[in-house]
């Protein structure tokens, strides 16, 4: 059983009619369906806003069933032939007397739910590739493209807002962007991906970032909220078998305004060091087996202690603190007070 529109001009009137032929119904044939679903009309009738547009109502109260989608204003554009690219509808909405502040909206498409309960999607893109399909087929949900060909105040690919009415949260999840799978999907390889890898059958994507030199791939604002955390993977059930943060060897993490309170960087490709805390100690592992653990009972090492220069005291009385060392090539050096150094002479053996 197929749905097909019939557009009776004569009447104005569209009609979801069903039908087991392999052929649409077309005008003036017996309509199989259980009612006019639709009525389109043109001018006369006037919104509140004194606009004209095209109104279209429909209403129906079928069944359709689990895994189903009720009848609704179908288009369906069956390709027979030829080759290029296809558009099934094409929305446009020109401006040329356009002010700033204007919003210039090609499409907008919206699902509410009025009373009782259900999942409202304002749009849901669906890409389909079937397994007869061509193995170079690609399978897109949705593509955001973006001419800018001047400069602009804001150039966004995807904007999600949450708009002054909204008041509620989600009591179960609350994200403005979540990836998910249904059971038995196979699921994705990448969850966010920056730039292709020179692969991509589209000759018109460049195996670049998208992001041009120079620019920053996640930034986070000023802001006076206090969150809670910036990035949490506390809810990975099983560890990550590489690395749940990886970096390039020369690459740094820096804190502060250009980086001025503090960094952490490696410059080795092979046998770096670690930080690793453990239960009630802090181990620092220098690479090549080296470890270095601080706990409550003291400083351990598998290695030599080594400092680099040396600092003698000027006098038993000059400045230091509590346990604090020092040395020079005649002595060893202890503070054993506040301000009061003693020292042990050194010798050959």
């Amino acid at each position: 059983m197929l749905d097909w529109i019939v557009k009776q001009p004569e009447k104005s009137i569209l009609t979801l009619a069903r039908s087991t032929a392999e052929r649409p119904p077309q005008p003036g044939d017996a309509v199989n369906g259980p009612f006019i679903v639709s009525k389109l009309q043109v001018g006369p009738l006037v919104d509140a806003k004194g606009l004209n547009p095209i109104y279209s109502y429909m209403n129906e109260s079928t069944s359709p069933g689990p895994g189903v989608f009720g009848p609704s204003h179908v288009f369906v554009v069956n390709r027979l032939g030829g080759n290029g690219n296809r558009e099934a509808v094409h929305i446009e909405a020109d401006s040329s007397v356009g002010q700033v502040g204007d919003q210039i909206v090609g499409g907008l498409a919206a699902g509410r739910i009025v009373a009782g309960s259900g999942t409202a999607y304002g749009w849901n893109p669906y890409a389909r590739v079937d397994a007869i399909a061509g193995p170079g087929s690609q399978a897109i949900g949705q593509e955001v493209n973006v001419d800018v060909r001047r400069d602009v105040a804001a150039k966004v690919g995807v904007q999600i807002v949450d708009v002054t009415t909204s008041t509620g949260e989600g009591t179960s999840i609350d994200a403005a962007l979540l990836f998910s799978r249904q059971t038995g999907a196979r699921g994705f390889q990448t969850g966010i991906q920056f730039g292709y890898n020179g692969k991509d059958p589209q000759a018109a994507i460049d195996a670049g970032y998208g992001i041009r030199s120079g620019g920053t791939l996640i930034n986070a604002l000023p802001t006076t909220l206090s969150l809670q955390a910036g990035l949490d993977l506390s809810g990975v059930q099983k560890p990550f078998t590489d690395a749940a943060v990886k970096l390039a060897a020369g690459n740094t993490i820096r804190f502060g305004a250009n980086g001025m309170g503090g960094s952490v960087s490696s410059r080795t490709s092979s046998e770096g060091g670690s930080i690793l805390f453990d239960a009630n100690s802090t181990i620092l592992d220098f690479g090549g087996g080296q470890q270095n653990k601080f706990g409550p009972t003291g400083y351990t090492t598998t290695g030599s202690i080594t400092e680099a220069a040396p600092a003698t005291p000027a006098r038993s009385s000059a400045s230091c603190a509590v346990g604090q060392h020092a040395w020079d090539a005649n002595y060893e050096y202890r503070c054993v007070a506040t301000n009061h150094w003693k020292r042990a002479p050194l010798s050959d053996f």
